[in-house]
């Protein structure tokens, strides 16, 4: 799909007014942090964030971001990334819950594009022409989503051989949000003009990585202990790249042990 048709679909889901109900604030960041070192070839795992700076509406609809990298090497992200839904909410603004192009984004020359989807305001019947078949139970529609921040979408990169600085950021970042005191079954939406956009910084050197640096950011601190908590008893090995990161000590379980790992290196960095 085009992205005049994408656009095209978020006039069905509503017509924007001529003062912006809010402007929708994003981010990329890995474990939360805005900058990580990691050695050539390894995994990043990042998240795109979203807020709203405004709660006068009844929550995100629609959004739709182009993601791409910067640095000495080229990265085709299309080959070496992938991205999925962030918070369990997103469920609901990809098919078969709500609409999407491809909510893991397009690849475009080195880029991916149109990295979102939208939920289903406009109450659509999932037999009814021209959208069958999906939604596929005609969805939900959640309310107040990006009045604090939400993970959008999540993902992994591979970085490349070379090393430097890389940047992973966003463009044409398009919203709609739920007009203010909506309360359905059709819910009429209006646009949401792009505010800030903060970008991940990705140093990549061999001489940079850190030993039980769980959440990548170069250095071994609670940030790193918290990281390994919260993921107590995940699948590692199962394609789950976070998960995978929380094994600091690599015997394929993330426990106790993998805490302790941390603990007792904090502070420490090669």
């Amino acid at each position: 799909m085009k992205r005049s048709q994408l656009i095209l679909t978020t006039m069905i889901l509503g017509v924007a007014s001529v003062s912006w109900a809010a402007s929708v604030n994003t981010s990329v960041t890995s474990g939360g942090a805005s900058a990580v070192s990691v050695g050539p070839g390894e995994v990043v795992s990042f998240e795109i964030r979203g807020t709203l700076d405004s709660t006068t509406n009844e929550g995100l609809a629609f959004f739709s971001v182009d993601l791409s990298m910067s640095g000495p090497e080229a990265v085709n992200l299309g080959t070496s990334a992938a991205v999925a839904e962030g918070d369990p909410i997103m469920d609901n603004f990809s098919r078969n819950e709500g609409y999407d192009n491809n909510y893991g984004g397009t690849p475009i020359g080195d880029s991916l594009v149109q990295i979102g989807g939208a939920s289903n305001t406009i109450a659509n019947d999932p037999n009814a022409e021209p959208f069958e078949p999906f939604p596929g139970d005609g969805g939900i529609v959640p309310i107040d989503v990006a009045h604090t921040e939400i993970v959008l979408a999540a993902g992994t990169v591979v970085m490349p051989s070379t090393e430097g600085a890389y940047t992973l950021s966003l463009t044409n970042v398009f919203a709609n949000v739920i007009k203010d005191g909506e309360t359905g079954p059709i819910f009429a939406c209006e646009a949401a003009p792009a505010g800030t956009s903060l970008s991940l910084a990705i140093e990549v050197s061999a001489a940079t990585v850190c030993d039980g640096d769980a959440n990548g950011d170069g250095t071994v601190d609670p940030l790193d202990a918290g990281y390994v908590l919260a993921r107590f008893g995940c699948s590692v090995g199962t394609g789950d790249a976070l998960c995978d990161a929380a094994n600091v000590n690599g015997d394929g379980a993330v426990d106790p042990l993998d805490a302790g790992y941390v603990l007792a290196r904090f502070g420490t960095c090669l």
